[in-house]
This record gives structure tokens, sequence and C-alpha cells, in this order.
């Protein structure tokens, strides 16, 4: 049984896409609850911020 490539190439575009769209969403939002005055360098806030975003993004 043989496949051809082009069906495995578009499942895995398909795939890049909504992955593409998906960071992109997520950066927009993390970009957006950026404020002047937050420390860069708090790692843990900035990972809870994303895990939040992550959670509302769920469908």
């Amino acid at each position: 049984m043989t496949h051809d490539l082009r069906w495995t190439l578009l499942a895995w575009s398909v795939c890049a896409v909504a992955a593409a769209f998906k960071f992109a969403r997520l950066a927009r939002q993390m970009r957006g609850s950026l404020t002047p005055n937050q420390d860069p360098d708090n790692s843990e806030a900035v990972r809870a911020r994303l895990e939040r975003i992550w959670q509302k993004d769920l469908p």
C-alpha cells in the first residue's frame, strides 16, 4: 500500500498553519498584556501569565 506524498505534505501543512495561528494569537495577547513597569526577568510571572492566556484560548 503506497501513499501519495502530497497528502502527507498537505496534512503537515495544515498542522503548521494551525500552529502558526495559535502562536500569533498567543504572542498578540502576550504583547498586549505587558506593561512597561513589569520586571522582564520575573520568569515565574511571565509563565503564569502565559498559562492564563493559554487556558483562556482553549475551546
